[in-house]
């Protein structure tokens, strides 16, 4: 296979626990071509979105103030965009569904992989 410089091809996991049980999720970097093509293509849907008038967040109010949590919408994008850097699922169910759901683990997934980015640069600057 022929690597470019400037994409990290490395690869990491993601430690979690199911059902009692110890997972290893495999996790590629954020410098990785899978994470820069999905995070064009996120950039590209929440554009889309806002054109077609799709609300990606819903106001929530408490109190006198109002926040903006993120929608289902949104938490579905940000499961393809997580999605794109899992190179080992090790469960069963479909991994879009879990991450909709589970958007902690989305984003311990995207932290991981800006970990690995991280390191990366690090080697190249040194």
């Amino acid at each position: 296979m022929i690597q470019l410089e400037y994409f990290d091809y490395d690869k990491t996991t993601l430690s979690v626990s199911a059902n009692g049980d110890s997972y290893e999720i495999g996790v590629l970097s954020a410098l990785s071509i899978e994470f820069m093509r999905a995070a064009a293509l996120f950039d590209k849907q929440v554009e889309a979105a806002k054109a077609q008038d799709i609300a990606l967040m819903d106001e929530v109010v408490i109190g006198e103030i109002k926040v903006d949590e993120p929608n289902e919408q949104y938490k579905l994008l940000n499961a393809h965009l997580s999605k794109a850097i899992v190179c080992d699922w090790p469960f069963e169910e479909d991994v879009i569904d879990v991450l909709t759901e589970n958007q902690a683990l989305c984003n311990a997934i995207q932290a991981k992989a800006h970990e690995l980015a991280k390191e990366y640069t690090k080697k190249k600057t040194s």
